[in-house]
C-alpha cells in the first residue's frame, strides 16, 4: 500500500472508530456495529482499533501479532502528527 494510500485509510478508519466509540446517532450505532465483537471489521481493524485504543491510555489484552502491528501504527501515527506539526 503507497504511503498516501495508507494514510487515507487511516483517516478514513479512524473517523469510523471516532464515530462507533461516540456511538451517537444512527450513524455511531452503525459504525459501533461494525466493529463490535464478531462485526464485518473488528478482526480486520483490531490492530488499528488496538492502536487507537492504546493511544488514549488504555491497555487492551490482545495477542502479541496484533500487538506488534498495533505499535507499527503508533509510530505511523506518530510520525503523521509530527509531519502535520500536531506535535511539538
Amino acid at each position: 500500500m503507497a504511503p498516501e494510500e495508507r494514510s487515507l485509510y487511516l483517516s478514513v478508519s479512524a473517523q469510523l472508530i471516532a464515530k462507533a466509540i461516540a456511538g451517537q446517532g444512527e450513524e455511531g450505532r452503525e459504525a459501533k456495529a461494525l466493529f463490535d465483537k464478531g462485526g464485518a471489521l473488528a478482526a480486520l481493524n483490531r490492530p488499528l482499533t488496538t492502536a487507537l485504543e492504546r493511544e488514549m491510555g488504555l491497555d487492551p489484552r490482545v495477542p502479541e501479532e496484533v500487538s506488534e502491528v498495533a505499535e507499527d501504527i503508533r509510530r505511523d501515527l506518530a510520525k503523521l502528527r509530527k509531519a502535520h506539526s500536531l506535535v511539538g
